[in-house]
């Protein structure tokens, strides 16, 4: 949503931070495009000339669990540690579909050619904000799970 969005941009601002969100006030699900099919310019632009990438994508799901993929198996296994280390739920097994192990997929065409990408569900979402849209102290704990393991590299 637009307001997680925000929340992630402030929470990024020393990282190249890129989003896609639909702007509808409904229905914005059928803008939806595939992490292989995902061409934005100016995002591609951005992911080509990282080292490292991770995205963040919405699942569904009444349970607050990240399922953690992408073909950069040794950032993708310490996002899952930290985040476990943080009590966040992040399964071993990832969800066909969700596992984010394409080539063409979004986060894996930056410069080492693999990334990691996170799936959220709704109910860990909702964790992240308060009713009026600001961020939580879960999602302050989890950003900074996340950025633990990337700062290990």
């Amino acid at each position: 949503t637009r307001k997680e969005s925000s929340a992630a941009s402030d929470v990024y601002k020393r990282q190249a931070y890129a989003s896609f969100e639909g702007i509808k006030p409904s229905g914005n699900s059928v803008l939806h495009i595939t992490a292989t099919n995902f061409d934005e310019p100016m995002t591609v632009d951005i992911v080509e000339d990282s080292d490292y990438t991770i995205a963040w994508h919405g699942a569904a799901g009444d349970e607050a669990l990240t399922y953690v993929g992408g073909l950069d198996t040794d950032l993708r296994d310490a996002v899952r540690e930290e985040l476990r280390a943080a009590d966040f739920t992040a399964p071993e097994e990832v969800p066909d579909g969700l596992k984010g192990e394409s080539p063409d997929n979004i986060t894996n065409r930056n410069a080492r050619e693999e990334g990691v990408q996170l799936e959220i569900t709704r109910a860990q979402r909702d964790a992240f904000l308060t009713d009026n849209g600001a961020p939580t102290s879960t999602f302050y704990d989890f950003t900074a799970a996340v950025e633990e393991a990337v700062a290990q590299r």
